[in-house]
């Protein structure tokens, strides 16, 4: 694997670990004689896919069913407004 899709991984699993999911990439004997397998976990998520594209895109897609996106711009409004008072609560 070349030095650029290893660091695309480090940087992946940093950014990953800043939200609390674990990135965790195994091969089945050590060597490449196997397919590469990526994990990631983030909560009580988890998600096992060949490449590591295909884990994000169904990590992605996992959130989706837990959550429900807003519909209007005013749902939008009132999520933001909600963090932001949550921000303001943990600085104090």
């Amino acid at each position: 694997m070349n030095q650029e899709l290893l660091r695309a991984e480090e940087v992946v699993s940093e950014r990953l670990e800043k939200i609390g999911a674990g990135l965790i990439k195994s091969r089945c004997t050590g060597d490449n004689a196997y397919p590469t397998e990526y994990i990631i976990r983030y909560k009580d998520i988890q998600v096992l896919e060949a490449t590591l594209d295909l884990a994000l895109v169904a990590l992605v897609a996992k959130f989706g069913e837990n959550y429900r996106f807003p519909q209007s711009y005013e749902e939008i409004e009132a999520e933001l407004q909600e963090l932001r008072e949550e921000e303001e609560r943990l600085a104090d």
